[in-house]
């Protein structure tokens, strides 16, 4: 799938054309699996990097990778005791 977007080149200029459209991609795959709507797996894969370098830019972007809520801890731990 190919999706067109269009920005003012007077911000961007010709120069950058690739490395904002490297950029916005990241982002939004980013959020996508910051909202659930895909997986690590599928993240990496789409951007074809690595799962250390996807955590990487999960930490640079401030973006939780482990998503325990306090029930579910409390839940792992009375299954434990």
């Amino acid at each position: 799938m190919q999706i067109q977007l269009e920005l003012p080149e007077k911000y961007f200029g010709l120069d950058k054309k690739e490395q904002v459209a490297n950029q916005v991609k990241l982002y939004a795959i980013l959020m996508m699996y910051q909202i659930g709507q895909l997986s690590a797996g599928m993240a990496c894969e789409i951007l074809n990097i690595n799962r250390f370098d996807f955590l990487n830019y999960c930490k640079e972007f401030q973006i939780p990778v482990i998503t325990y809520t306090i029930e579910d801890i409390e839940n792992e731990i009375e299954g434990l005791i």
